[in-house]
């Protein structure tokens, strides 16, 4: 048989080989912003042809890139890529990775502020029971001031000791 032939459609390529058997490849898709620092489709393939790296470590890589640029990297770009992926390791943006924790980081304080919000809902809603608790059951909070009349001096401490006991009856039943 003659040399390998190529068929491209959608970006995959058919390729028959000298063994008759097809072998599929995708098409490096290059972003438009990359072309300006010296980074070819070729020189990509080249590595992948040559098995420093699989195609999609270097179209991760080349999009991680791309953000990069597009958030104003600038310097030796093709350099540092191609050394990268020369060592087979994937290009990481460290833009996008400074996006996602940021993005986290509010996720974050966000689901903070949440469990906070129902803490001090869950207070209030306790605090209530208390109140209808003490109404029903008067006896309560002189028990408390007996049981610690030697360092309950003021009314304002004594309810704050008898809401600390109410909450560990609660947390019982």
């Amino acid at each position: 048989t003659s040399g390998p032939y190529s068929s491209s459609s959608n970006n995959l390529n058919i390729i028959t080989t000298n063994t008759g058997e097809p072998e599929f490849s995708a098409e490096i898709a290059l972003p438009n912003n990359l072309s300006r620092f010296g980074i070819s489709k070729n020189n990509l393939q080249k590595l992948v042809d040559d098995k420093l790296c699989s195609l999609d470590l270097v179209q991760k890589s080349i999009e991680a890139l791309s953000f990069d640029v597009e958030n104003g990297k600038t310097g030796n770009l093709a350099s540092i890529l191609f050394g990268v992926l020369r060592s087979g390791k994937e290009y990481i943006s460290q833009k996008y990775s400074e996006t996602l924790q940021q993005e986290l980081d509010q996720e974050l304080k966000r689901i903070h502020e949440t469990e906070d919000q129902q803490k001090r809902l869950l207070e209030i809603k306790l605090r209530e029971k208390f109140k209808t608790y003490v109404d029903q059951n008067p006896q309560f909070i002189e028990s408390i001031r007996n049981k610690n009349n030697t360092f309950v001096t003021s009314n304002e401490l004594l309810e704050k000791v008898a809401f600390e006991e109410f909450k560990s009856l609660s947390l019982e039943n």
